[in-house]
């Protein structure tokens, strides 16, 4: 089950991606022109919740299944291209524990702090990182596995702009949208999936990726929604995304469904952004020995 839940996650997004690329040409333009943003801030926060049938389990199982039942995230980016800044501050909640994550970017320097470790890798000095060998397993921290090359991603764009642009999938329309400032004339895109036509999605997509990966379990899934929703401003930006996903796997009967939801909020844009300025010494950085006894024996960082 947990194979399968992991794939549908990467698919969903590759999804996303591709529904924030591609659609009607106004809203091409939005996207073009708030990507092209020299600056200003990101606001995010997501749920993602496993509910559990509680019938499935004994009485303490269920209450430590109810401990990772929720997942909370949250973060704010602030951004300056022009001055090649970016700070990030962010946090995860789950088992009644809260992590911070940070990340800071002033030019070449860019630092990313580690949650449960409260130390920071130099992004910029990656090199020595390269060298960590790991005991029984088989990863490898130089690997290109992961990289999609360029005509590939275009032909999957292409699969989702085809589909996306269908009138029963993709609508836009004039919304009257509440804001702190007060109500704003917006246009509302929105992208609905059926089931069935989500399914035909994810297998094109999965065997332009990898001929040779199993789509069986496809058809365990089940996908009760799957809407996202971009709010365009009247001076043609995004201002707001949300994105609901709610699935079930047909053959997991100790879970009833999975959800998850996602909103994205841009403000601020193209004002003068005030940015911490971070000094690090070297007792807070990261150290590659660190890291390889960390991953292979569970050791704490030597001080």
């Amino acid at each position: 089950m947990k194979i399968k839940l992991i794939v549908f996650i990467i698919i969903l997004g590759i999804i996303i991606t591709g529904c924030s690329d591609n659609g009607y040409e106004e809203y091409e333009k939005a996207v073009i022109k708030t990507d092209n943003l020299n600056s200003g801030k990101i606001k995010f926060e997501g749920n993602y919740l496993i509910n559990f049938n509680e019938e499935e389990f004994s009485v303490e199982d269920y209450k430590k299944a109810k401990l990772y039942s929720n997942y909370k995230f949250k973060g704010t980016s602030i951004f300056d291209k022009e001055a090649e800044k970016n700070n990030f501050y962010g946090n995860i909640e789950f088992a009644k524990l809260g992590f911070d994550l940070e990340y800071f970017k002033d030019k070449n320097m860019e630092y990313l702090k580690i949650p449960f470790l409260g130390k920071y890798i130099d992004l910029s000095n990656l090199d020595e990182f390269k060298e960590i060998e790991l005991k029984n397993s088989n990863f490898d921290f130089n690997s290109k596995s992961f990289e999609m090359d360029p005509e590939m991603i275009n032909k999957i764009s292409e699969l989702w702009t085809e589909k996306i642009s269908d009138e029963n999938v993709f609508k836009g329309k004039k919304f009257l949208m509440s804001t702190p400032e007060g109500d704003v004339k917006v246009i509302k895109y929105t992208v609905s999936f059926s089931d069935e036509i989500l399914k035909e999605l994810i297998y094109k997509t999965v065997l332009l990726y990898d001929e040779s990966i199993e789509t069986g379990f496809l058809d365990e899934i089940v996908v009760e929604e799957f809407n996202y929703d971009a709010y365009v401003d009247i001076d043609g930006y995004i201002i707001e995304e949300n994105f609901n996903v709610s699935y079930r796997f047909d053959d997991v009967l100790e879970i009833n469904y999975f959800e998850l939801d996602f909103k994205l909020i841009n403000y601020d844009l193209n004002e003068k952004q005030e940015f911490e300025n971070i000094n690090l010494d070297e007792s807070k950085l990261l150290k590659a020995k660190d890291l390889e006894n960390i991953i292979n024996n569970g050791i704490k960082l030597e001080r």
